[in-house]
């Protein structure tokens, strides 16, 4: 099941949104329907956060820009932007933006927003399956020298990536830290060399991988913790990590500075 999150501050608009949205997929769930800046924040401070999928998202709030909120937080998914102006394009597509949608749309402009979202998701899953065919696999594998072990209680152990013309095996315990650059992620080894992952969404990555040695430390990075060399901090609520083999710092979000000290001291 979908879960959806409507930020909209004008009741006939959200109505209007959330109908929207109940006709075109009617078993998705939306979350909750926030109002202000205020609320968004108080939203994502909440300890355990449900896994959201999609948000639609106003600009203009009563109490300021959506922006004002997004650039705080972690943004877990994509984000649809429901808008009066036409002069936010830029800073949208800034801030994870995968649709802009000029208030008032139509049910047919919304479909189809929809429908070049599910068309961009079904193409990035067909790359990840490309590169699971069992044929492709069984040639690299064959070509190793040691066979990769079994995954061990379900986490991520490796990654098989595209390397040129060919294919190449990332163990996770190999990796330091996994940084989202320009809508592409990038695992980084001890040395700060970048090898780019068929993911796309960092707190979905997060998830797979063990808890007990990888940390989302904000909405881009993910740290292991084998490879902090030291941690400074960084401002009232933040913390500087340096990372071996990353010659600046990793800074924690205000929102997971907490959750981030209680993971190092466990």
């Amino acid at each position: 099941m979908q879960k959806i999150l409507v930020i909209e501050d004008e009741p006939l608009a959200a109505e209007k949104l959330t109908g929207f949205i109940q006709r075109y997929q009617p078993e998705a769930e939306i979350v909750a329907v926030l109002t202000s800046v205020a609320e968004v924040l108080a939203f994502f401070e909440q300890d355990e956060l449900p896994l959201l999928q999609l948000i639609f998202a106003d600009i203009e709030l009563r109490d300021g820009t959506v922006f004002n909120a997004l650039a705080q937080l972690d943004i877990p998914c994509p984000v649809i932007f429901t808008t009066s102006y036409n002069n936010y394009g830029v800073l949208a597509f800034s801030h994870q933006a995968v649709g802009y949608l000029l208030k008032p749309f139509t049910y047919k402009v919304f479909s189809e927003t929809m429908a070049q979202l599910a068309q961009l998701k079904k193409k990035l899953l067909a790359q990840d399956e490309t590169l699971a065919q069992p044929a492709v696999i069984k040639q690299h594998i064959a070509a190793s020298v040691t066979a990769p072990a079994a995954p061990q209680h379900g986490y991520r152990q490796r990654f098989l990536l595209k390397q040129g013309q060919g294919l190449q095996l990332l163990e996770a315990a190999n990796i330091s830290c996994i940084r989202a650059v320009k809508g592409i992620l990038l695992a980084q080894d001890e040395k700060g060399q970048s090898l780019m992952l068929s993911e796309n969404n960092v707190q979905q990555l997060a998830e797979s991988l063990d808890p007990t040695r990888f940390f989302q430390l904000n909405r881009s990075d993910i740290i292991q913790i084998n490879f902090i060399e030291r941690l400074e901090p960084y401002g009232k609520e933040n913390l500087a990590l340096y990372m071996r083999g990353q010659t600046e710092p990793l800074i924690s979000s205000k929102t997971r500075t907490a959750l981030l000290r209680k993971w190092l001291n466990s």
